[in-house]
């Protein structure tokens, strides 16, 4: 089945989904919708979900929530001259202190103002510095937390947006369900999530070449896959960073490994893997930190499954959350290489790391979100670090860590590397997603000029 094929069947399965009472409708359609993508974002983390389970379960939650939208979508009046300033608008909830805004950031600040006006939504009533920071980066700011996703529909159309671009895929405080009204002619997902939204109204996925190999998923994404040339994401990161300090293992004498990503990404599978790298380096330590770690029921089960490899607690430190980014990063220093969780990597913990001079062991897997570290450390010129599977995953940690001076030049030279990499290049990233945006409007001229004709 092609892609248009399957985009009329999923148009078809969600006519045929009962419709809601009107009430329902307008008091529940978002709350219910809600639940249901927290429970899509949870089988991302399940390694026992393929690409195909995970892509059919994103189009049952469009054919339950969004696909009765549909019929409401009308044409739109933007003038389709192909080669105009265009108008972008961004929609997130997530654009404060937010792991997203650190990659959303270089993109409103490189924006080539005679090409593009970007106009940004912001559905969360949170404020903080990093906020007023992206306010000043655009022209035009909407703050439209209160708006119900029909409102802000209305709105987006109001503003005669050309591209609509979604940054938050089904994570929380999205809004799939303005998306779903198709309230611009040219609709994207980007950066905030690792799989499909299953919308046939979203017409775009921005990635790359190392998280989705040309056709190698292509069949679990309701969109068309656009393979942006530098990477699929920028990364800049805060300022008034802490030096990376020296390797803890130069006054330890031993190796400690670690990871700071969300324990939700770190399964039982993971758990047995570290166990088996901690096993085969006499003396290795493991350093985790995030802020469930405060559960002492959470604690006891790490080191509980830890233990069935012989690793003693007191190898092992269980940090909670920094009260302040400096804090947090500073709690860096004392890792040695960092180990990347697997089948959903880390993207923010990974450049945070290499930010902090710390070498990022990761397992290449089968879609997206087991990818991206990979894709991070191809343009830092790091593959060597990436593994083809847990045992290549093992060996190259155990080799990585008995090369301590392998490890301290990596300390010494990893953030400046970063820094001159194409991962942080906001520039060059910009004009070619600038590229991209141009591109998908002429396609969308085209078709109306097709349709003028006929």
């Amino acid at each position: 089945m092609n892609r248009a094929q399957r985009r009329a069947a999923a148009r078809k399965q969600g006519k045929a989904a009962k419709r809601p009472p009107a009430r329902r409708q307008r008091d529940g359609t978002r709350e219910a919708a809600a639940e249901g993508s927290g429970a899509l974002v949870r089988l991302n983390y399940d390694p026992a979900q393929g690409p195909v389970q995970i892509y059919r379960a994103h189009l049952d939650w469009a054919a339950r929530h969004a696909a009765a939208l549909a019929p409401s979508v009308t044409p739109h009046g933007n003038d389709p001259d192909p080669e105009r300033r265009l108008r972008i608008g961004y929609v997130s909830a997530d654009l404060r202190r937010h792991p997203v805004a650190f990659f959303v950031e270089p993109i409103l600040r490189s924006h080539d103002p005679a090409a593009v006006d970007a106009v940004c939504y912001d559905v969360s009533d949170q404020d903080d510095d990093m906020k007023q920071h992206l306010r000043q980066l655009v022209p035009s700011w909407r703050s439209v937390a209160n708006l119900s996703d029909g409102e802000l529909a209305e709105a987006v159309r109001a503003d005669a947006i050309d591209i609509l671009v979604d940054l938050s895929g089904h994570t929380p405080g999205n809004r799939l369900l303005t998306f779903a009204r198709k309230p611009a002619p040219v609709q994207v997902t980007a950066i905030g999530y690792v799989a499909t939204t299953g919308l046939t109204t979203m017409d775009y996925r921005l990635t790359d070449a190392w998280c989705d190999p040309s056709d190698a998923n292509d069949d679990c994404y309701s969109e068309t896959l656009w393979r942006l040339p530098f990477g699929f994401n920028c990364y800049t990161a805060p300022q008034g960073l802490p030096a990376p300090g020296p390797a803890p293992h130069s006054t330890r004498g031993t190796i400690t490994f670690g990871s700071f990503n969300n324990l939700d990404k770190i399964s039982a599978e993971v758990l047995d893997v570290w166990g088996e790298i901690l096993s085969r380096v006499a003396g290795s330590r493991l350093l985790l930190k995030t802020k469930t770690l405060s559960q002492t029921a959470v604690q006891r089960q790490i080191l509980d499954r830890l233990m069935r490899h012989g690793i003693a607690p007191e190898r092992v430190d269980l940090v909670e959350w920094s009260p302040t980014l400096r804090s947090h990063f500073e709690a860096y220093r004392g890792m040695d290489i960092a180990l990347d969780p697997f089948p959903y990597n880390g993207t923010t913990t990974t450049c945070e790391a290499l930010m902090m001079g710390i070498p990022v062991i990761a397992l290449l897997g089968d879609r997206h979100a087991a990818r991206v570290s990979a894709s991070i450390l191809a343009r830092l010129d790091l593959e060597v670090l990436t593994a083809s599977d847990k045992a290549d995953y093992v060996a190259r940690a155990v080799a990585l860590a008995e090369r301590p001076e392998t490890i301290a030049n990596l300390r010494a030279g990893l953030r400046a590397r970063l820094v001159r990499s194409p991962l942080a290049d906001a520039q060059r990233y910009t004009r070619g997603l600038e590229a991209a945006y141009r591109e998908m409007w002429q396609r969308w001229c085209s078709i109306q000029r097709r349709d003028d004709v006929a």
